[in-house]
């Protein structure tokens, strides 16, 4: 299991998001991510960062808007 071990930048919504956002990343290279939190993943979409493809494609986010 990670540990974010850097500061989280951001209002308390962001850093729920980004934390969320890292726990979701485990469970999809683990590969035993489920369809509800694949649904959550496209709902935090806006807080994915640009860089994180892997995030993007599960999250369904067009290659245009990365």
């Amino acid at each position: 299991m990670r540990r974010l071990l850097y500061i989280v930048k951001g209002t308390p919504e962001e850093i729920k998001a980004k934390t969320r956002l890292e726990y979701l990343k485990e469970e999809i290279e683990k590969g035993c991510i489920s369809y509800g939190e694949i649904a959550e993943l496209q709902s935090l979409a806006k807080y994915i960062e640009p860089s994180d493809v892997l995030l993007s494609d599960w999250a369904g986010v067009p290659e245009y808007n990365y």
